[in-house]
C-alpha cells in the first residue's frame, strides 16, 4: 500500500497539506466558458417555492445568514466578471 493511500480519509498527510478552503465559487475558465449561458438558462428555469410542493427544483433562503452568504458569492463573481 502506498504511503498516501493511508491519508486519503485523513487530509492531513505531511507531504501533500491540505489547501486552505475557500467560501468563493470557482471561476470558470476556458472551455468551461463556454457553457455559462446554458447554466444561467437553466438558472432561471428552476421553480423556487416551499420545499415540500411538488414540483419546486429550490426550497427558500433558510437564514439571513444563508441568503447574505449568497449576496456576498453573488457580488464576487460579479466583481470577477463571472
Amino acid at each position: 500500500m502506498h504511503i498516501h493511500s493511508l491519508y486519503r480519509l485523513n487530509p492531513t498527510c505531511p507531504l501533500h497539506p491540505t489547501p486552505p478552503q475557500s467560501n468563493l465559487p470557482p471561476t470558470p475558465t476556458g472551455e468551461a466558458k463556454e457553457w455559462i449561458p446554458d447554466l444561467v438558462a437553466r438558472a432561471k428555469a428552476l421553480k423556487v417555492n416551499a420545499g415540500h410542493v411538488p414540483g419546486t427544483d429550490v426550497g427558500p433562503v433558510i437564514s439571513v445568514q444563508a441568503k447574505d452568504r449568497i449576496n456576498r458569492l453573488v457580488e464576487s463573481g460579479e466583481s470577477r466578471d463571472i
